[in-house]
């Protein structure tokens, strides 16, 4: 019957957890490592960073079957030569700096062509409301880099 369990702050066990969560060395140093791995720009530490990435999706798609695993399912039902790296590759080149372009230069007529209606009109109002108080666009996309799919959805 119960959905979880939670932790009350005041609980010996939550005490002993931030406890150690704040004090111990060897912890909060494998933590600082692993945001300076995560964060690096370092091109050898990207490329080592990218590989165990795919190796963890690899393994974690085998034993679990994920929201994502069935929406990819059912995209390849219908389209057996959908590749989920090319589609994102595709984003990352051609659609989403289209996008970004049409929103950030307030072309509205163009981001209609690139959007289904719901996205239109959650993009354009801000864009309206700007454009109604007489406010002028200045901006540029400089670059778009690590491109994923963060979740999928099958209606």
């Amino acid at each position: 019957e119960a959905l979880g369990v939670v932790l009350h702050k005041d609980s010996k066990w939550y005490q002993q957890w931030k406890e150690f969560k704040d004090n111990n060395v060897v912890f909060n140093r494998f933590f600082e490592m692993k945001m300076k791995y995560d964060e690096s720009d370092n091109a050898l530490i990207r490329a080592s960073r990218a590989m165990t990435d795919r190796v963890t999706d690899f393994i974690g798609g085998l034993f679990s079957k994920t929201e994502m695993s069935e929406v990819l399912t059912e995209i390849l039902k219908i389209d057996p030569m959908f590749d989920k790296d090319t589609f994102l590759k595709q984003c990352e080149k051609d659609i989403i700096p289209n996008i970004l372009e049409a929103m950030v230069r307030g072309e509205l007529e163009v981001l209609k062509d690139w959007c289904y209606e719901a996205t239109y009109s959650q993009l354009a109002h801000p864009i309206q409301q700007a454009k109604a108080l007489g406010l002028l666009f200045q901006s540029k996309v400089l670059d778009i880099d690590n491109i994923d799919v963060s979740s999928a959805t099958y209606c």
